[in-house]
């Protein structure tokens, strides 16, 4: 079973500000980072884990999707968060998504193509 970990208050996972303000641009992009790093984290899938154990663990701040700089961007000390996952690894806590992963005017995967297909089927001799 695949998990995630809701980030909906991502500032109480490493000391950032709450904040109720819609994340758009780069701080939509870093949240969906840090969204994904920790779903691997907390996976099951044995390199998922490894690889997302490897960018947590990394102290650099090399690359614009370092694990510290995404931190950063969010206003999250990377060694809260670090603490944090640790503690929720342990707890073995459940986890929910954050966001549903919808755009503004997008479709839900399947649904037009269904309705094409049947719209198409009653045509068809």
């Amino acid at each position: 079973m695949h998990r995630t970990h809701g980030l909906r208050g991502v500032g109480s996972l490493g000391g950032g500000e709450a904040s109720c303000e819609p994340l758009t641009g780069i701080k939509a992009l870093m949240v969906a980072v840090l969204e994904n790093g920790i779903a691997c984290y907390l996976s099951t899938t044995p390199r998922l884990r490894a690889e997302a154990e490897y960018w947590i663990g990394t102290r650099t701040d090399r690359s614009p999707f370092s694990f510290a700089v995404v931190c950063e961007t969010l206003a999250l000390e990377p060694d809260a968060v670090r603490t944090a996952l640790r503690r929720l690894r342990k707890a073995d806590a459940p986890v929910k998504p954050a966001f549903g992963r919808r755009r503004a005017g997008s479709r839900r995967a399947g649904r037009m193509g269904a309705r094409v297909v049947g719209q198409l089927g009653s045509q068809v001799v």
